[in-house]
């Protein structure tokens, strides 16, 4: 793959996984429970790897220099090949400030930087950081109004059912290693624009579409995504075929 993949580890993961995939996205770093910091900082990384910051605790009276004085420390000190803010809360005054923040040190650091669209206001240097491509939608309109900007994508397989039926079509969302094991029992197709797998099937409404990702159409679709404007992809080791475990 021509886009480099990140796999997301936790420090457990990290400390005992048999072997380290070959780029790494470090998954443990938060706003601290007991301080004015961070925690879970990675005392080594192998040089070139992802360092993400993430919002499970929530900013509560921490200090702005603190966080960024860490974090800077951290992306100096291993080597990193990037900053990735994680966050899934909405933003508020106090984490936009640190967004932008975050994005002087990671220039004056020389390491890029990635945030979800909410933060890019305080970040306009940033990458935008975006989740999975649906499976229904092809990715250039997921992506198009992204263009000209730097994009970093969440690569996971998604799947999902659509239903038409008297009443128009109807979508919902699905495990696609669910979908996967049903195809097994019917012919399955490729779709060109799309990038994913499907088959149909008839029931008592209608007709029924189920759509979804295996590895190796995520892998394709990342590929594809490189002349939209993608420059990087994180996904969760655990659900990657490097970590030993059956995925889609």
């Amino acid at each position: 793959m021509s886009i480099p993949l990140y796999l997301a580890m936790t420090a457990a993961e990290f400390s005992t996984a048999p072997a380290l995939p070959p780029r790494i996205a470090w998954m443990a770093m938060h706003f601290s429970v007991s301080g004015p910091g961070l925690s879970g900082r990675p005392h080594r990384l192998p040089p070139g790897s992802l360092v993400l910051l993430d919002d499970l605790t929530p900013w509560c009276g921490h200090s702005l220099e603190s966080v960024c004085q860490e974090t800077t420390d951290v992306l100096l000190r291993t080597g990193a090949a990037g900053l990735l803010l994680d966050f899934e809360r909405p933003p508020t005054e106090e984490t936009l400030r640190l967004a932008n923040c975050l994005t002087q040190c990671c220039r004056e650091a020389g390491c890029p930087i990635g945030m979800p669209p909410g933060y890019l206001d305080h970040g306009s240097e940033a990458a935008v950081f975006l989740p999975p491509l649906p499976c229904h939608r092809p990715p250039e309109q997921v992506l198009e109004p992204f263009q000209g900007r730097e994009i970093w994508l969440e690569a996971a397989t998604c799947g999902c059912r659509v239903a038409l039926g008297p009443d128009g079509p109807s979508l919902t969302l699905e495990n696609p290693q669910l979908l996967e094991a049903e195809s097994e029992s019917m012919p399955t197709f490729t779709d060109p624009h799309l990038h994913c797998r499907y088959y149909s099937r008839l029931n008592e409404a209608g007709v029924e579409l189920a759509l979804y990702d295996t590895w190796e159409m995520l892998t394709r679709k990342l590929e594809h995504c490189q002349a939209l404007g993608v420059t990087l992809a994180v996904g969760i080791w655990k659900r990657s075929p490097l970590s030993g475990k059956r995925t889609t």
